[in-house]
């Protein structure tokens, strides 16, 4: 349950710069909503209060209509990590899913929308922009656990299935698996 919402009228970069750094300081502030009709200026200054990290990942999607999911740290999440040197988007994510899974994807199906969040790295904010895929899946393979990564568990589960995915994990992973669940319809 949301406990305190800020919301702030963009109008000038030294004060946004002010009510950024108040909401990344105070744990109370549950999310910060700035609003202005110059939504690319927004975006470009407040993109450049943050070292931006970007990172690519996907589901797997398999012939019984069911979707991959890991298990790290506790929480049901997908595979993704950081985009290396000379590598695209795609590749990332099918790198990412092979070392999380041990599974390789096979067809892409669709390419979703990038999601945000923000993290410290030695009192550096960081914005981590992720973007993501959803791959075909035909193969036979058992899928691993990455373990050295965090990771517990490699499981599929059924669009009917998904609400125990969503009730263990991020808010964005919530927002990909709506997403990805419209490109499958009913």
């Amino acid at each position: 349950m949301q406990k305190y919402c800020l919301f702030h009228k963009f109008h000038d970069i030294d004060d946004l710069y002010i009510k950024i750094t108040e909401f990344l300081k105070d744990d109370k502030i549950k999310s910060l909503n700035i609003y202005t009709c110059k939504t690319g200026f927004l975006w470009k200054i407040f993109r450049s209060f943050f070292n931006v990290s970007l990172a690519s990942g996907g589901l797997l999607h398999n012939s019984n209509d069911e979707f991959l999911f890991i298990k790290r740290n506790e929480r049901w999440d997908v595979p993704k990590g950081h985009l290396e040197e000379e590598e695209s988007l795609q590749e990332c994510a099918v790198r990412e899913i092979r070392e999380e899974t041990g599974l390789i994807p096979e067809g892409l199906i669709a390419a979703l929308s990038p999601t945000y969040h923000i993290y410290t790295d030695k009192e550096v904010y960081v914005l981590k922009e992720t973007h993501w895929y959803i791959f075909d899946y035909k193969g036979k393979g058992k899928a691993s656990p990455q373990t050295n990564e965090g990771i517990s568990e490699v499981k599929w589960f059924g669009i009917h299935d998904l609400q125990a995915v969503r009730g263990n994990t991020w808010p964005s992973i919530s927002g990909l698996i709506n997403e990805a669940i419209a490109h499958f319809p009913r």
